[in-house]
């Protein structure tokens, strides 16, 4: 009974190799080099696409490595192989008639089982050399679309950083006309108000020499004799009966003249009718102005309510 030779049988597991100890060799070299970069500096490290096309390359370089070794190894054999097959030796021990045995047998099978094995690892290297090549190409490919794509996005940056500087720009200009406007009014309500306070003073100017001339109406309202306010009483009365008697008839008149005038001549007859017939006062010339100033403050305070404060001062 011939027992296999098990070294020579491929399809076995390997008693000398642990796969938890290579995965845990694995696990600590990947640890290993995770730390060893963090000590590096920055113009050390790798980016994505270094690091990718560093594995392509490394990863090419090793199986191109590989496989002229095996060429190598294949033309060594190949070589020795034919130099065996020269020898005159070989050709004698060939050309004997011999038995076949079952060992020659073995030995032919082991050698076209090796055969196939080595034949079938070839074409998984090369199939597996051009599926690297094409994801390779395709990892080049996706590089170069994100490249291009990182280019599009920063043409349109820059078109908006641009369209951002116009707006800037064009919001400053506003805000300046602004700012001037702003100034103007500034301006201009800072002279109305200049213009408001002088008339304002003017007003109380105004008011206190009305005030002044008050008293010098009252003064001389005082000083005027008893005759000439009696008469003045008189006129007066006489006037208001007048404007009294000659109302109706004057508002029959605007009646009938308002269809034929208009309403624009309303506010005209309105304001006739509100003034009346006024007639300028004449005071009598008792006393000289000096006296009158140097007396208005004593008769302030000295003078008694006399009989003609009963009458109106406007007249």
């Amino acid at each position: 009974m011939i027992v296999p030779d098990r070294s020579a049988n491929p399809f076995h597991m390997s008693g000398d190799v642990d796969f938890f100890l290579l995965r845990e060799q694995e696990r600590n070299k990947s640890r290993a080099e995770r730390e060893q970069k963090t000590t590096l500096q920055v113009h050390q490290k790798m980016t994505y696409s270094s690091k990718v096309s560093a594995k392509h390359t490394s990863l090419r370089r090793e199986l191109q490595l590989e496989d002229e070794m095996q060429d190598q190894e294949m033309r060594a054999e190949a070589e020795r192989l034919r130099a065996f097959h020269d020898n005159t030796a070989w050709k004698l021990h060939m050309t004997k008639e011999r038995k076949m045995e079952s060992d020659n047998m073995n030995n032919y099978l082991n050698q076209k089982r090796q055969m196939f094995l080595i034949q079938h690892a070839l074409h998984r290297k090369r199939s597996e050399v051009q599926r690297l090549e094409m994801l390779a190409a395709k990892e080049e490919a996706q590089l170069e679309q994100a490249e291009k794509s990182l280019e599009k996005d920063a043409a349109l940056f820059d078109e908006f950083l641009r369209e951002n500087d116009r707006s800037s720009v064009q919001a400053l200009r506003v805000a300046e006309k602004e700012t001037k406007a702003k100034v103007e009014k500034i301006i201009e309500i800072r002279d109305l108000t200049t213009q408001i306070m002088n008339i304002k003073s003017e007003i109380s100017k105004f008011e206190d020499t009305l005030q002044h001339y008050k008293i010098y109406k009252d003064f001389l309202y005082k000083l005027s004799p008893k005759e000439w306010l009696e008469e003045k009483e008189k006129k007066h009365l006489d006037l208001k009966k007048t404007k009294e008697g000659t109302k109706p008839l004057k508002e029959k008149i605007l009646f009938s003249t308002i269809g034929d005038k208009g309403p624009g001549n309303k506010g005209k007859t309105s304001s006739k009718d509100g003034q009346g017939p006024k007639k300028p006062w004449k005071f009598p010339q008792v006393a000289r102005p000096g006296r009158l100033l140097s007396s208005t403050m004593s008769l302030q305070h000295s003078s008694q309510p006399s009989m003609s404060s009963g009458l109106d001062p406007k007249g």
